[in-house]
């Protein structure tokens, strides 16, 4: 990119204009899908066309402007000159998912297939794949075929835990500091396979696992935002009404013949105790599903390590320790002790 095109781009105060005369008029966001600049690679073909909003105010006028067309290379040039300017994401229109999931698939296939890519690498690619599926599963559910991609992805992290195993500490260290339901649901699956390699599972109980856990918090789109994000304490009625999050979710997969049934049970169990004073079911021990009852433990040590809007993080040590002295009888026993022994890997 010359200078010249540059400065076309950036003429209006430094504002983000146009990259091309190739622009789609009265556009809608709704339209279109964000992603995450990091997750596009530069100086690769891309296998559908990436565009960047352009509102003009004096038109009340949104226009989309094509960065790179389909099948066209993503220059260095620009993915630097958008870095640079504190552009974040860029867009696709949803009319490319599948392009997109196949995109992204192939990526991260390639990235840990690898034997010139570090560990560093084939994990970032595993991280940044599930955060595109898990935002286009959130941002519409009823997109069931992106769950089937999900499962195709859990398969592959599950192969690849097998083959080169990754210890905590090292998957905890690129965890997301602040909590999302969307990092929250990754870092939930990546600990929970690694985890479930250290049980010696199988793939298959793996993938399910990885599965079910990216998608264990999907009712809660159907949850009052503000009421997901009050730093203070949560009323009576808004503790009921967030409570039903595992059944929403559980109600709106089961449909989906992608979706494992090892993986339903995750997302409708993970918040049942062993002692039977969880939800929504008020299960025991004995009838809450294994898988489960891992994604219990570590759903709940997840939650405790990040940010929260009414708490800060807890150090691993302290997460353990309020775990094991204030809520061991939710946790299977047996898991939890595992669990420990996994952490100080």
């Amino acid at each position: 990119m010359t200078g010249i095109q540059a400065a076309h781009i950036m003429r209006e105060r430094g504002r983000f204009v146009s990259l091309s005369e190739n622009q789609v008029h009265d556009a809608s966001l709704e339209d279109y899908i964000p992603i995450d600049l990091k997750k596009i690679l530069p100086d690769r073909p891309v296998a559908f066309s990436l565009y960047y909003p352009v509102y003009t105010a004096s038109k009340k006028e949104l226009t989309f402007s094509t960065i790179a067309g389909e099948g066209e290379v993503f220059k260095r040039e620009m993915w630097q000159f958008l870095a640079k300017r504190g552009i974040a994401s860029v867009y696709a229109h949803k009319s490319s998912l599948t392009a997109m999931t196949t995109y992204f698939e192939e990526l991260t296939r390639c990235c840990i297939d690898s034997s010139e890519t570090s560990l560093e690498e084939k994990t970032q690619s595993m991280y940044r794949h599930a955060e595109f599926l898990v935002e286009t599963i959130f941002r519409d559910p009823e997109m069931g075929h992106i769950i089937g991609d999900a499962s195709r992805w859990a398969g592959m992290v599950g192969e690849f835990f097998q083959k080169d195993p990754v210890t905590p500490a090292y998957l905890c260290r690129m965890f997301a500091k602040d909590y999302t339901t969307f990092t929250h649901s990754i870092q939930v699956s990546l600990l929970g396979m690694a985890f479930g390699t250290h049980l010696a599972w199988g793939v298959e109980e793996i993938s399910d696992f990885g599965v079910g856990s990216l998608l264990h918090d999907l009712g809660k789109i159907w949850i009052d935002n503000h009421i997901l994000k009050k730093p203070g304490t949560l009323t009576q009625d808004e503790l009921s009404h967030v409570r039903r999050h595992p059944r929403l979710g559980h109600d709106h997969l089961r449909g989906i013949s992608a979706v494992p049934p090892r993986a339903l049970e995750i997302v409708l169990q993970h918040h049942e105790n062993s002692d039977g004073s969880g939800y929504p079911l008020g299960l025991v021990e004995k009838e809450i599903a294994p898988l489960a009852r891992v994604a219990h433990i570590v759903d709940c040590y997840d939650a405790l390590t990040t940010k929260r809007p009414y708490k800060g993080p807890l150090t691993p040590y302290r997460a353990l320790r309020l775990m094991h002295e204030g809520m061991r009888e939710s946790f299977d026993s047996r898991f939890f002790s595992r669990f420990i022994d996994f952490l100080g890997k």
